[in-house]
């Protein structure tokens, strides 16, 4: 089986860990995989240490003309093939909506068949849309999590569960570590300035009633939510480091104590589940939309977005080491059994094989 894998500008970045994890995955169940990344000198630059073969797209063209796009991948294939005779493509699995449309048109030059990640709620209603429109075959839809899957099982759409994962060592490692300044990461959008600021000065009150501290901030959240206007007025620019794509960090962002998650955007992050394998501490405003997000088992939830509440969230983690270690030691059980590498990669290949098999007939989910 040969799979173009689609990502947009944010995976590429973001979810590089991801991406690598499952191209190994898939190549050692004899899978040949294809990336297809957008242009730009960052994008190519950062994507290839880490993807085997890879071609690039114009973001460009793809906004003007997806079906030129889509023909110039096409090609772009063509050229990688060393046989006179171009080695078809089985399947186009897109990662990022804003390609979804692109996804689809590669889909028809190949005839190949096509699935699409439902990794926020609004891709949702799109999927019903497409769905309705796209002649046979349908596109499938993943879910790479349980509650997602449950509210695409709510609509007529073909739907297959591919729960993301991570790799997780034997034992968590020990946090918040006496003699040790704390040291939070600090990530989100940045789109709802006001919880990112109440999140912000209530994890730094918190700090600094414990003593000393360090706050590493996402550069985007900071500059959209007005953060570092809020640390120069609470005078602590000292404690505070922005970091350009923190979230893209991993080497940097996991070694840290806590990572603060402030909007609740109900996107599956597998920085979340990162964290989690190795035993930092989740501090994350709730989100049905996440169920690796459990109150008291694999993360701190805040309720109300109030500095106040933040603030006392991140202070009771400092102040009860037996509490923080218990949810420490449960995160990390609850990636081991639920949440792997390895789970995630047999799901995707149990997807592809029904997909690309006879019996794939298009199906209503909530017949399923």
């Amino acid at each position: 089986m040969r799979v173009l894998i689609l990502v947009d500008e944010l995976f590429a970045s973001r979810e590089r860990s991801m991406l690598s994890r499952l191209e190994v995955g898939l190549a050692d169940e004899g899978v040949r995989v294809i990336h297809a990344v957008p242009d730009g000198e960052a994008v190519r630059s950062s994507s290839a240490g880490v993807f085997r073969s890879m071609v690039t797209y114009s973001r460009r063209v793809m906004t003007l003309m997806r079906g030129v796009a889509a023909r110039q991948v096409v090609r772009a294939i063509a050229d990688m093939d060393d046989a006179d005779e171009p080695e078809p493509i089985d399947l186009v699995h897109v990662f990022g909506g804003s390609v979804w449309g692109l996804g689809e048109r590669l889909a028809a030059e190949l005839s190949a068949s096509v699935a699409l990640e439902v990794w926020r709620p609004g891709l949702i209603h799109r999927a019903v849309r497409m769905s309705a429109r796209v002649a046979e075959p349908r596109p499938v839809f993943f879910a790479p999590d349980p509650a997602t899957e449950a509210e695409l099982r709510q609509q007529p759409v073909p739907v297959r569960p591919t729960y993301w994962g991570v790799h997780a060592a034997e034992s968590p490692r020990r946090v918040l570590q006496a003699g040790r300044a704390p040291t939070v990461m600090f990530i989100g959008s940045g789109r709802d300035a006001k919880r990112c600021q109440a999140a912000f000065q209530g994890t730094v009150s918190a700090l600094r009633a414990g003593g000393e501290g360090l706050v590493f901030v996402d550069s985007l959240v900071a500059r959209r939510a007005g953060l570092w206007g809020v640390a120069e007025s609470m005078d602590v620019l000292d404690r505070v480091t922005l970091i350009e794509e923190l979230e893209s960090r991993r080497d940097l962002l996991l070694q840290g104590d806590i990572l603060m998650q402030c909007e609740p955007m109900g996107e599956q992050k597998t920085v979340i589940l990162e964290a989690m394998s190795t035993g930092m501490l989740v501090v994350s405003a709730a989100d049905r939309s996440i169920s690796s997000l459990i109150s008291g088992r694999t993360a701190t939830l805040v309720e109300e977005p109030t500095a106040t509440a933040w603030s006392g969230a991140v202070k009771r983690l400092l102040e009860h080491p037996g509490e923080r270690e218990a949810i420490a030691a449960s995160a990390h059980q609850y990636i081991r059994t639920s949440r792997l590498a390895s789970a995630h990669i047999r799901a995707v290949l149990d997807a592809y094989a029904w997909m690309t098999s006879s019996g794939s007939i298009p199906f209503v989910s909530r017949d399923v």
